[in-house]
């Protein structure tokens, strides 16, 4: 059991004698509901000292929350692929993120204007035929079968993918180039975890040996 985990169980337990609620048949299933709800909790905030703490030490800090946001921004929307442990899942976040960034940070400079508009538009058409094709990417613990709740989300991400597009443009037309390239990197990133070429890649990092961290 990680740190988070048993942090977690904890405050669950915790919370789960301090406040009973009737609508739980048993404590057990109340403690399992606070459980996860703690993990995610502490999870965020674990993950967050530690992604802004390397990006400072690294000199990142800008291009990471930026890749950072784009990416959280989108995967609320398109979904993508989950890792089975909190442990996989940070090391995993951090690895994609902090090296993201470190190479936006150092190759901004020379990204040029036409580079920048080509780039914008690959990847809005990548982001067109993905949302049409696998979103919302669900997972099997929160599958979405219903297809109004199919189309809903969809809706929503090409009219996430437009605003996106406006301030890219915004981007481009005053040369923000570290911000423009570190949002596109965010979101290439998010569509890696959803196109299937990408899930096959994270599950096989998944199911490898397990990642401990005490």
């Amino acid at each position: 059991m990680s740190f988070i985990q048993y942090l977690s169980n904890v405050c669950a337990k915790w919370l789960a004698t301090k406040v009973p609620n009737d609508k739980y048949d048993t404590v057990e299933d109340q403690i399992e509901v606070y459980d996860y709800g703690f993990q995610v909790v502490w999870g965020f905030i674990v993950k967050g000292i530690l992604l802004v703490s390397i990006a400072l030490a690294l000199g990142v800090a800008v291009p990471t929350l930026i890749i950072a946001l784009t990416f959280a921004s989108c995967r609320i929307l398109f979904g993508g692929y989950h890792m089975q442990t909190y442990n996989k899942c940070i090391t995993l976040s951090l690895t994609l993120f902090i090296g993201s960034a470190y190479l936006a940070q150092h190759s901004y400079q020379y990204l040029t204007a036409s580079i920048s508009y080509y780039l914008i538009n690959i990847i809005v058409l990548l982001g067109i035929y993905i949302i049409y094709k696998y979103v919302p990417r669900d997972t099997p613990n929160k599958p979405i079968t219903n297809e109004l709740e199919i189309k809903k989300f969809k809706k929503w991400s090409y009219t996430y993918l437009a605003v996106w597009t406006f301030i890219m443009m915004i981007c481009l037309t005053f040369n923000l180039k570290l911000i423009l390239l570190s949002s596109c990197l965010g979101f290439l990133l998010n569509l890696s975890f959803i196109v299937p070429f990408g899930c096959k890649i994270y599950s096989k990092i998944d199911n490898s040996t397990p990642i401990t961290i005490k």
